[in-house]
């Protein structure tokens, strides 16, 4: 079951920059082509358009990626093949269309740092920035660009921005029976809300249908439960995840509750 959203932010080291209020803005343009290896310094005209002029003269950009296989890649690449493509964003150059796949790993260039620790790739590296989760962005305390969504807004992966794109999701019950309990959340490639942050997608709980102790079935409807109150999400909201719409929540409560109750018997849902 889903549980809370998450974002994949654009995180970058600030040292040499001059960056504007409010933070650095990365048209889909600007993203793609970086990620894609074809815009390699900060002075690029595309990221000076999208800031008003330029923020730095002449730094080489280090994009750091990640070394190992990773669900923020899969999501990363999911989003850059959708949005990457002249279909969703008119006018890209051709060089920084998306032609890398989709996957838990991907070929980067071979200028891009492989790291597994890209928090600290980014914090000392003059002129990086990388790929992290919103959550392991606040923990390290670094900036994240803002990142022009569908509806063509600049968005920060704010609580409220990625919930606001979980809302535009699609809830989808694996298989063909209807009480089946496995669900996801579709259609969050490329959300488009107007307030949506670009890269966003949700974290599950996972759990076996039959337990043989009463106990363990209780814990586990009382942990759905929990991490449904509004207490729960203003503590997932100060890590830097985002609540559950309400039309989602009542879905993946739902769920849990009619199907994980069984003790040494037949499960309700298949």
């Amino acid at each position: 079951m889903p549980v809370v959203g998450v974002g994949i932010t654009l995180a970058y080291n600030p040292t040499g920059l001059t960056v504007p209020k409010g933070g650095i803005k990365l048209s889909r343009a600007s993203y793609c082509g970086i990620l894609n290896g074809s815009i390699t310094n900060w002075s690029n005209k595309s990221i000076s358009a999208d800031n008003g002029g330029q923020i730095a003269l002449n730094l080489p950009i280090k994009v750091v990626v990640r070394s190992d296989s990773s669900g923020s890649t899969f999501v990363l690449s999911s989003h850059l093949n959708i949005a990457c493509k002249a279909a969703a964003t008119p006018g890209i150059p051709s060089a920084y269309v998306w032609n890398r796949g989709v996957g838990k790993t991907v070929s980067w260039p071979s200028s891009f740092i492989a790291a597994t620790g890209v928090p600290k790739a980014i914090a000392t590296t003059k002129g990086a920035i990388g790929y992290v989760d919103s959550a392991t962005r606040l923990a390290n305390k670094l900036p994240a660009a803002l990142l022009r969504n569908k509806a063509g807004n600049y968005t920060a992966p704010s609580t409220d921005a990625i919930t606001e794109a979980l809302l535009g999701g699609t809830v989808v019950k694996y298989g063909t029976n209807p009480n089946n309990r496995l669900i996801r959340i579709d259609n969050l490639n490329d959300p488009s809300r107007p307030n949506a942050y670009p890269i966003s997608t949700a974290t599950y709980f996972l759990f076996y249908d039959i337990y043989s102790d009463a106990t363990i079935i209780n814990g586990i409807k009382t942990l759905t439960t929990l991490a449904s109150e509004p207490v729960a999400a203003d503590f997932v909201a100060s890590l830097g995840y985002a609540p559950l719409p309400a039309s989602i929540k009542t879905v993946s409560t739902g769920v849990v509750n009619t199907c994980v109750n069984t003790v040494l018997g037949p499960s309700p849902c298949n």
